[in-house]
């Protein structure tokens, strides 16, 4: 497996050999929004997980953490199964609007007993009937991959590193507002995405704000007309 180091050396050589600090937390940065907006495009079973929570007796509502729903990526929930006796029944899904029609009027009666229905709305997993017991059950659901935070960060990805160092390296550049090169590098990346089956917008608009990367009255190629350098070396 990769780890994320590998990334980051491809995308310093990427934008000039840049390994100064700032340079580094900006491609940290960018590939960890990277990461998240990959596992937005496609579907990676290397991101599908399986936890298996116990219900709560007298608790019918629930979030993610309470769950164990590890980076749980909303609202992707493929089956939530009840398992008691040996049993292995489904808990049926609503609609947030379903609920309110079909459930809500029902809770006034406040039932209890092995929970056949759940919703999720407002970051909350609410189950009918409310739990009469603890019951052990079983989930499987889709996760954001977990961010990187140093060089030896292990990649959940199973082959996407081209994608992350093109995505990453076009992000690294927009965010020090060289849009001609990130759209460049953005380009590069559309039809790597294409092939790997992934959807990928297409490529951002970019407005600048300010010149940073455009300085006027300095001669080509000088240090301080580069985006990435803070001071003179």
């Amino acid at each position: 497996m990769s780890v994320y180091g590998d990334i980051q050396t491809q995308v310093q050589q990427s934008i000039g050999n840049r390994h100064d600090s700032d340079t580094n937390t900006i491609i940290l940065t960018s590939f960890n929004h990277v990461q998240k907006m990959l596992a937005r495009s496609g579907d990676f079973p290397e991101l599908e997980v399986v936890a298996t929570p116990t219900l709560v007796s007298g608790t019918s509502d629930y979030t993610a953490s309470t769950l164990g729903l590890e980076r749980f990526r909303p609202p992707h929930i493929y089956r939530w199964t009840l398992l008691a006796s040996g049993e292995y029944r489904p808990i049926e899904r609503y609609t947030a609007n379903a609920w309110e029609e079909k459930v809500v009027p029902m809770l006034t009666t406040s039932p209890t007993g092995k929970p056949t229905i759940f919703t999720y709305y407002a970051k909350t997993f609410s189950l009918y009937p409310t739990p009469d017991s603890a019951y052990p059950t079983r989930i499987r659901y889709k996760q954001y991959p977990a961010p990187a935070t140093t060089n030896d960060s292990v990649i959940q990805y199973d082959d996407a590193d081209e994608v992350l160092w093109m995505l990453t390296t076009a992000y690294t550049f927009a965010s020090i507002e060289d849009f001609e090169s990130s759209k460049n590098w953005f380009m590069l990346a559309k039809p790597v995405m294409q092939e790997m089956g992934l959807s990928l917008m297409d490529v951002p608009n970019f407005k600048s704000s300010t010149s940073i990367s455009n300085n006027e009255g300095g001669p080509s190629g000088e240090w301080w007309k580069d985006p990435f350098v803070k001071e003179s070396p």
